[in-house]
């Protein structure tokens, strides 16, 4: 008996000896984890907020450019454009202009860069289904350009611009945006940092548009040698742009921009310019209208010019006419607000249009005063043509113009905007737009993106053709699409 409990407490003795090593070198095991894990960089996407607000103007705008070009900070070189899986999940990356507050929610994996720009790969183009409905017009911009085609990033790279109160001005960031990932968007394109003259890039536009049965593009336009503030002249992209939609039976229109010194006399030039250069092609668009079959031609910020000035140009009496003359065309001008209606009406206008996507933003663009529009323009024989768009948000080249942002709500603002549209039945329902991606009203296909820490938004959790298949959704509820040669000539 006294054996057996001096073994057993021999063996006790053993087993707590043996417990406290495995005790002590848990320890030291743990210890050595955690030395490890403080010494490693933190993972991709776990950067804390920094705070940059008011900022000034000199080591302040270094560490403002470095937030907004982390890769060119860094001397990474980057590839022309990026491909990823358009279903995988990147998480949001909120960008809080008030405060310039930039932060990241969670983890996320880096995207995939391709080594030759997407626009040189093989692309599924497939021949359009259904016929493009004429009476859906869509705002479309040739101004994009990267160095393959152009010999440098044109509007991709769009300077910050500054607040008009200088006292506003100091507490946003200034420079400009650095292609090919550090974009002037807010959202980021599937084809990457694409040039308007890429053939490619324009089959791919026009499949886009045929797959959403939208019958009319509407291209900006500025007079040859001409262009706005952030591009060149784009007067050679339009032959390949009408020859191409051509070949998906969509039709080509005219937006003229404000350029400077424009008036009602140099408008006058420029319909003259577009009738003689470009009306020779199959899809340059004219449409069918109290038995007239003519050109239809926007005016963007037509309210510059006086009424008694566009008179002269539009009314039959005018003195410098294009009534009734080989030039004459269907003319639509800008309702920004509710005094412009009438003075449309006066400058001798065949009609309106509201473009601008942000609810709420102007007279025109509200929709609780559609009504009155489509009344005046029914009253006075003109042409309503309300401007429908998935959303807005311009932050990414005007810091400080949060509060006009329109979030798109997984596509509900989108819907919301064709279904008031769809109460009125009008004759033309313009989108805005296609492809203006600084102000982030485009339709066209948008991927999941990353540059540095800050993440682009997105359609998730739909695919990258969402807009365009709510687009033709609604085109089968729109009674003038029912028959789609209705109102064109050819």
């Amino acid at each position: 008996m006294a054996r057996t409990i001096h073994f057993v407490s021999w063996l006790t003795g053993r087993l707590l000896k043996s417990f406290k090593l495995v005790i002590v070198a848990s320890v030291i095991l743990m210890s050595l984890i955690l030395l490890m894990m403080k010494d490693a960089d933190p993972p991709p996407g776990e950067i804390k907020a920094t705070k940059l607000s008011k900022l000034s103007f000199g080591e302040g705008k270094q560490k403002m450019l470095k937030k907004l070009h982390p890769l060119k900070t860094r001397g990474v070189k980057t590839s022309e454009s990026v491909l990823q899986d358009e279903r995988r999940p990147l998480p949001k990356h909120p960008l809080k202009i008030e405060n310039v507050q930039i932060e990241t929610e969670k983890k996320v994996q880096p995207t995939q860069v391709l080594k030759e720009p997407i626009a040189d790969r093989q692309m599924d183009l497939k021949e359009p289904k259904e016929k493009p409905c004429y009476h859906i017009h869509t705002f479309y911009y040739p101004w994009y350009g990267n160095p393959k085609f152009d010999k440098e990033y044109i509007h991709w790279n769009h300077q910050l611009l500054p607040h008009w109160n200088p006292q506003v001005a100091k507490h946003y960031p200034k420079g400009v945006h650095q292609p090919p990932d550090d974009i002037g968007s807010d959202f980021f394109p599937k084809l990457g940092a694409y040039s308007s003259r890429d053939p490619h890039v324009i089959l791919s536009h026009m499949q886009q548009l045929s797959s959403a049965n939208i019958g009319v593009v509407i291209v900006s336009y500025y007079p040859p040698t001409q262009g706005d503030d952030n591009g060149k002249d784009w007067q050679d992209v339009f032959p390949i742009l009408l020859k191409t939609a051509n070949d998906y039976g969509i039709k080509v229109g005219f937006h003229i921009e404000p350029y400077k010194n424009r008036n009602q006399n140099t408008v006058k030039d420029d319909l003259i310019h577009i009738i003689d250069t470009y009306s020779h092609y199959p899809a340059f668009f004219r449409y069918d209208y109290n038995g007239k079959s003519l050109p239809m031609i926007y005016i963007y910020d037509s309210y510059h010019t006086k009424p008694d000035e566009w008179s002269q140009v539009l009314w039959p009496n005018g003195k410098n006419s294009v009534r009734g003359t080989k030039y004459d065309a269907f003319v639509i001008g800008l309702c920004v607000k509710e005094s412009d209606l009438r003075e449309l009406r006066r400058g001798g206008f065949d009609g309106f249009y509201t473009y601008f996507a942000a609810n709420g933003f102007t007279y025109g663009s509200s929709r609780r005063n559609w009504q009155n529009l489509h009344d005046f323009a029914k009253r006075f024989n003109m042409i309503f043509i309300p401007s429908v768009g998935p959303g807005y948000v311009d932050t990414r080249i005007r810091p400080w113009n949060g509060e006009n942002t329109r979030n798109r709500l997984k596509g509900t603002y989108y819907k919301d905007s064709w279904k008031t549209a769809l109460k009125f039945q009008p004759r033309v329902i313009s989108i805005t737009s296609f492809n203006e991606w600084h102000e982030g009203t485009q339709i066209e296909r948008a991927i999941p993106h990353m540059t540095g820490d800050y993440h682009y938004k997105d359609y998730e959790p739909h695919s990258s053709d969402y807009y365009l298949e709510l687009t033709k959704k609604f085109a089968k509820e729109f009674k003038q699409c029912a028959n789609p040669d209705s109102g064109l000539r050819f």
